[in-house]
């Protein structure tokens, strides 16, 4: 897509990305200027107990299951080298205990 700028040049309104730095994200290669990137990494929750089939949505009182604990573990074993700055997660129970291993590494 190109945009026309002032007096009548054409310009591009994104930087094309060509090539991975040595850390594996794209680097910007038609600016010279340093660019900052920040990562969001997205956590569902793990299995919930819900032998009812409730449609709990954000319902309380539903807790992993030892499935979910363990999805949860294994999340976190992920991530463990990958350098988190901030965690936020929901007040419900289950999110709450998807995060717990996460916090704890």
């Amino acid at each position: 897509m190109q945009v026309i700028g002032g007096a009548g040049r054409l310009r591009q309104p994104w930087r094309r990305v060509r090539a991975l730095g040595e850390s594996g994200y794209p680097v910007a290669t038609t600016r010279r200027r340093r660019v900052d990137t920040t990562t969001v990494h997205l956590l569902r929750h793990g299995q919930v107990q819900n032998p009812d089939r409730v449609l709990y949505g954000r319902l309380p009182g539903y807790h992993l299951s030892a499935l979910g604990v363990q999805m949860a573990e294994a999340a976190a074993e992920y991530l463990k080298d990958v350098p988190l700055t901030h965690l936020r997660c929901s007040p419900l129970e289950r999110a709450r205990e998807t995060m717990a291993p996460v916090a704890a590494t």
